[in-house]
């Protein structure tokens, strides 16, 4: 198994393992970070893929734009 393999099923395991109530919180301080971050304050257009399984949600700070 290559470490991108290794690192993509760890991270599924930790977000797995969170309740609802720490993936929001998680999910509001990325947005939280994506809305300070000067690169995407200067961006012109911004590409993103759609959360899936359980990953974290990003679709509020998306709307947002």
């Amino acid at each position: 198994m290559s470490s991108k393999d290794e690192a993509r099923r760890s991270s599924r395991e930790r977000i797995a393992g969170l309740t609802d109530g720490e993936k929001r919180t998680h999910s509001l301080r990325v947005c939280s970070e994506i809305s300070r971050s000067a690169c995407y304050r200067r961006a012109g257009a911004l590409f993103a893929f759609y959360p899936f399984r359980g990953e974290i949600e990003i679709l509020p700070r998306l709307r947002e734009t």
